[in-house]
This record gives C-alpha cells, sequence and structure tokens, in this order.
C-alpha cells in the first residue's frame, strides 16, 4: 500500500483522486450508455425502470419508451421516429392557430387546395383531409422500411360507454375492419385474421392478421385498439347518424360535425396502435419482438 501511494505521488496524483477519477468516469459512463452498460443495467429489473420512465432515455430489453398523455408505446431500440410525421404535425398546428376562417381541421377536407390561403396550389403544404389520417407517432427502421414501421393513431369519437359499445365485440370488430377498409372486395388484397381478443378489464382491444397484397406481398400486423375516455365537467353533446345534435346512439365510426371542432376536445379518443412487418421476415425472434411491442402499450 504505502508503495502504491508513493507511485501516485510520483506521478502527482492520489488515492483520493484516483477514486474521485474512477468514479467520474463511472457515472459518465452510465449517462452515456458507454458500450451499452447502461442498457443492461436498467434491463436488470425492466418493471422498475419503466415505473421510472428510464426507457425514455434508455432500451429496456431492447426496447425504448415513447411517452405522451395519454399513452405509452414501447419501440424497438434501433428505430427512429419518423421526421414526416414530426413535420405534418407542425403544418397541422399552424393550420389550427390561423384565425378568421371559420372552420377547424376536422373541416378541411379534398376541396381545400380551392380555399385561399390553402393546399398544393399555392405551395402551403399537404391537403389534410379526415380521410388521411395524421399519425400522432411513428417509427420505423434506421434505412426505412416500406412495410416494417410503427406507428399510433389517435381519432375522436362520440361519446360511448365502453369499447364493445363502439365497435362490437372483438372479432366482430376487426371482421368488419378488414372487409370494408383494410381489404374490402374489388380491391385485390386478402386477410386471414390470426387474432382478436380484449384485454382483461382494459378497454383495449388486441389484434393480429395477415394481408396478401396484389402483388403477393404478405403484410404481418399486429394492433391495438383503445378507447380513451376524457373527463367530463358536464354532459357532452350527442349526434345523430346524420350529424346534427340530437339524442340517437352514434353510429359505427361516427365523426363530429362539419363546425363541431371546439368541442372536440371534450370527445373520447379511439387510439391505435399498429406494429407491421413483411411476413416472409417473421421468425420466432421478431414475433417475440412484436409481442412485447403490442403488451407494452397502454393509456396513460
Amino acid at each position: 500500500p504505502g508503495e502504491f501511494k508513493s507511485d501516485l505521488q510520483m506521478l502527482g496524483t492520489s488515492p483520493r483522486r484516483l477514486l474521485l477519477g474512477v468514479g467520474a468516469a463511472s457515472g459518465l459512463g452510465f449517462v452515456a450508455n458507454f458500450l451499452g452498460v447502461t442498457d443492461n443495467l436498467v434491463s436488470i429489473n425492466p418493471k422498475l425502470s419503466r415505473a421510472l420512465r428510464l426507457d425514455r432515455l434508455y432500451a429496456v430489453e431492447g426496447l425504448k419508451g415513447y411517452y405522451t398523455g395519454e399513452y405509452v408505446v414501447n419501440y424497438p431500440n434501433n428505430w427512429l421516429f419518423d421526421q414526416s410525421v414530426a413535420q405534418a404535425q407542425a403544418y397541422r398546428r399552424e393550420l389550427r392557430s390561423r384565425e378568421g376562417y371559420g372552420f377547424g381541421i376536422e373541416d378541411i377536407n379534398s376541396d381545400a387546395d380551392e380555399r385561399e390561403g390553402f393546399g398544393p396550389k399555392n405551395g402551403a403544404g399537404p391537403v389534410l383531409s379526415t380521410s388521411k389520417v395524421i399519425p400522432d407517432a411513428a417509427f420505423g427502421p434506421v434505412r426505412g422500411g416500406k412495410y416494417e414501421n410503427l406507428s399510433v393513431v389517435k381519432q375522436r369519437v362520440l361519446p360511448v360507454k365502453s369499447i364493445e359499445a363502439l365497435l362490437g365485440e372483438p372479432r366482430q370488430a376487426l371482421e368488419r375492419l378488414l372487409s370494408t377498409s383494410i381489404a374490402p372486395e374489388g380491391s385485390g388484397k386478402k386477410y386471414q385474421l390470426l387474432k382478436a381478443v380484449q384485454r382483461p378489464d382494459e378497454e383495449i382491444y388486441e389484434f393480429e392478421y395477415l394481408l396478401t397484397l396484389p402483388t403477393g406481398v404478405r403484410i404481418h400486423t399486429w394492433s391495438a385498439v383503445a378507447l380513451k375516455q376524457v373527463p367530463q365537467t358536464s354532459s357532452p353533446p350527442t349526434y345523430s347518424s346524420a350529424g346534427s345534435m340530437g339524442s340517437q346512439p352514434p353510429s359505427y365510426g361516427a365523426r363530429a360535425p362539419a363546425g363541431a371542432y371546439s368541442s372536440l376536445a371534450s370527445q373520447p379518443e379511439l387510439i391505435t396502435m399498429t406494429f407491421v412487418a413483411p411476413e416472409d421476415s417473421v421468425d420466432t425472434a421478431k414475433s417475440q419482438l412484436a409481442q412485447r411491442v403490442l403488451a407494452g402499450f397502454r393509456l396513460l
């Protein structure tokens, strides 16, 4: 020990300085995730790490967490946020901030390019419509993947008591979605329903299906659909299927009528998380990854 101390003195340092230096280097290594050491440490107790939301910065068991005030979604550590979605969201916020036009973002439809100040004709940006929903979040591989990505979409829906009241039974809801929207008759697409269940004691449906495109490409899809209720301070308005205010129950997929944008904040939200991958790339590891992403999606 004495020789070691003498050697350190010859180097112009001391045991205390050495320990402080090692401690500082270790701290920096932890924060900087040097060689993935922090990812490994936070993965020792994944439940605690996610409870502390450490997965916002570090990968917990290979997944990072994206948190909003409404939900959390997990995505692969080596995936990135889709910047085109961020740009579209910025454009949408710009439209919402404009005043004096007498309509809200939900009123903008396919004839928006004919309105002064909006649309491609005057270079103002893309046309937003109710048929083109901008994802709230989207992620994908670093080099991109045409058929491999993760997205979250939010849509306002009319007041209902439960997700079953809105969509029906899980299998019925998925069958209707696939047969009328995703792969309707005459589209050349085919589908195979693999799973449609409701999580126990949660307003969340979990879907899994295969979609075959006209080109023959097969897409494997895992999806979670959640109904997020908004705390009400007063009774929200109800709408008939015709789009006018009334007392009739909402029809499936019904939206608030044009001009009712100011009341949308009080409406429940249908939040859909979707993970897709080419079927020929789905091995055991990717299937397990998709199941973990599906299970990690939850409302806050």
